[in-house]
């Protein structure tokens, strides 16, 4: 796919999400009208619900706009580099094949990571940086000095700088939908399987598949949506085992999201969004994060998951709350000695999203207790 296809399909899902969130607002503000025309004292509770609602819901339009201008604004930027089909600027990833060798040598041209063990970083402005400067797939460049250092370009993952540093073309992999269950969307979901390399959860995705060999389940182990933030996350939602659309029962690219469509996802999308918690500061997990028997661990499960759970911890930088949900990893967590979860993390409970009575609300207020402890 060309970049411009690719950019082209990327904004038409922006537009996508926006025309799903502005068909929300106007639902809500007709709702709020009859509310209001024919308002009873009984209806003073639902009324400020839905006047909250709907403010939420006019910011996630306006929020939505807004990345999608951002979105524009780096496309363009990208297509000043000329109409070519792929382009080697500050942030690309560039793959060389050397005359002789068998192995090809991959290399960052800039990046923020330059202690990445799979690149090699290459500074733009240093005299191979310059080489790669614009070469495109089946160009060749001077590597060094000498004739037999010249190497073939076999592969551009394009990027470009942007005002807040990062280096890759914008996703919508990265924008909340307005709506839940999203990931009902198969071509979606294709477009967040994409992103769980991405440098923020690569390690986390890593970890998970690294679980996956040692469980003798490889595959199985569903991967962290990059909607989180991942290694940058500050709470961490801790679930029991995978389940629902998170089960490789229900096929292949297998995300822990919370635009699953399942009822649990479902509930978590909503009490996030009334809360105004950002994706960016939390992360999912669960405690077994390999497949269960009935999605019910036994002890050894719990023991080995707390194991994996300390594992995850040393991959996310600054951990602060922990929320289990359900009794499973509550009672897990409660019973760990001291070297499996890092001292200084906050540790609240709340009841499972696929508990039978309605948990609405006790998530939520769990979910509004951990953000007063992240607050800067």
């Amino acid at each position: 796919m060309t970049i411009s296809a690719r950019a082209d399909r990327e904004q038409s899902l922006y537009e996508r999400a926006i025309a799903d969130a502005d068909q929300l607002r106007l639902t809500l503000s007709e709702r709020l009208g009859n509310l209001t025309k024919n308002r009873s004292r009984g209806d003073e509770p639902k009324r400020r619900r839905l006047e909250s609602d709907l403010a939420d819901a006019e910011k996630h339009c306006a929020d939505l706009r807004t990345n999608l201008a951002n979105f524009l604004a780096a496309k363009d930027r990208l297509v000043e580099w000329g109409p070519t089909r792929y382009w080697v600027v500050a942030g690309s990833i560039v793959t060389l094949e050397f005359p002789g060798r068998e192995t090809t040598l991959r290399s960052f041209v800039r990046t923020d990571q330059p202690e990445d063990p799979d690149f090699e970083a290459v500074a733009t402005n240093s005299p191979r940086g310059i080489a790669l400067r614009n070469k495109r797939i089946g160009d060749r460049v001077q590597w060094g000095p000498a004739a037999n250092q010249s190497a073939l370009v076999v592969d551009v993952r394009p990027g470009f700088d942007d005002p807040l540093g990062r280096t890759q073309l914008p996703s919508t992999r990265y924008a909340v939908p307005a709506l839940s269950r999203a990931l009902r969307d198969d071509t979606l979901r294709r477009i967040r399987f994409e992103g769980v390399h991405d440098p923020h959860v690569r390690s986390i995705n890593e970890l998970a598949r690294s679980i996956g060999d040692r469980e003798k389940c490889a595959g199985q182990v569903p991967l962290v949506d990059p909607t989180f933030g991942g290694c940058e996350a500050k709470i961490i939602f801790l679930l029991k085992s995978p389940q629902a659309d998170a089960s490789i029962d229900r096929g292949e690219n297998r995300l822990l999201s919370l635009d699953n469509d399942d009822n649990g996802a479902e509930l978590m999308f909503n009490a996030v969004q009334s809360t105004g918690l950002r994706r960016a500061d939390c992360v999912a997990w669960n405690l077994c994060p390999f497949p269960t028997v009935r999605y019910n661990p036994n002890d050894a499960d719990i023991s080995r998951g707390l194991g994996h759970l300390n594992a995850l911890l040393g991959e996310i930088r600054n951990p602060r709350v922990i929320i289990t949900f359900g009794g499973v990893p509550k009672t897990g967590v409660a019973g760990a000695d001291s070297g499996c979860v890092r001292s200084g993390v906050k540790i609240l409970n709340a009841p499972s999203p696929f508990a039978r009575t309605d948990p609405s609300r006790a998530i939520r207020d769990a979910m509004l207790n951990a953000k007063q402890f992240i607050q800067p």
